[in-house]
């Protein structure tokens, strides 16, 4: 999947197809590598290095013949799983809960990514924002507001406010939509709040 424009267009008709046998692929750490090859292929914390190398044989080739650069389009059929098909999002948080920014310029931390800090917004939005509509279109299988909850309980106080305020920024637009999650659940995400707004300081103003 070689672009993210193409994909849109190849893998709509696919994802019914896909996101019913995905459910399966979470319960497995081999199957939950398949999807971090979507957003992640050449991280070293999920892939060896004999895994590695083969999937990297043809980078530089691809490189030559691009037009311009472009981003794996994996990432687009990674974010219909999960938002139509859930499951795994324990799995996903681990992958950002690594210290930021990364100190391994060769792997950058998965926020910084501009495909993968997406997927991360989408999944706390609930859903696809639309031009036409012009707000979230919410999948209706997925819980936005769990899954903040969960990135509260396992991305760390020094991680969250490190994407704020640390690395090239990305992290900040990942954090708020976390806020705008934890406020849509009112009452219930109470805690959650509390404890984000601890971190962040209050002058922030974004609880």
């Amino acid at each position: 999947m070689p672009s993210h424009s193409n994909t849109k267009l190849a893998s709509k008709p696919l994802l019914d197809e896909m996101t019913s046998p995905a459910t399966n692929l979470f319960v497995s750490p081999q199957g939950r590598r398949a999807l971090f090859y979507l957003l992640v292929p050449r991280t070293k914390r999920h892939f060896t290095p004999a895994q590695i190398a083969p999937l990297s044989e043809t980078d530089e080739t691809r490189a030559r013949t691009r037009r311009r650069p472009t981003e794996p389009g994996g990432s687009f059929v990674a974010a219909e799983i999960m938002l139509f098909a859930g499951g795994a999002s324990k799995a996903l948080l681990h992958v950002i809960a690594s210290s930021y920014p990364s100190t391994d310029p060769a792997s950058p931390h998965p926020i910084d990514l501009p495909y993968a800090s997406r997927l991360y917004k989408a999944l706390l939005q609930g859903g696809h924002f639309s031009h036409t509509s012009k707000s979230v279109e919410r999948a209706a299988g997925w819980d936005a507001n769990a899954f903040a909850a969960q990135f509260v309980t396992l991305v760390d106080k020094a991680v969250t406010v490190d994407m704020c305020t640390q690395g090239k920024g990305s992290g900040a637009f990942v954090v708020a939509e976390l806020c705008g999650a934890l406020l849509r659940d009112g009452e219930q995400r109470a805690a959650e709040r509390k404890k984000v707004k601890t971190w962040l300081g209050t002058r922030r103003g974004l609880l």
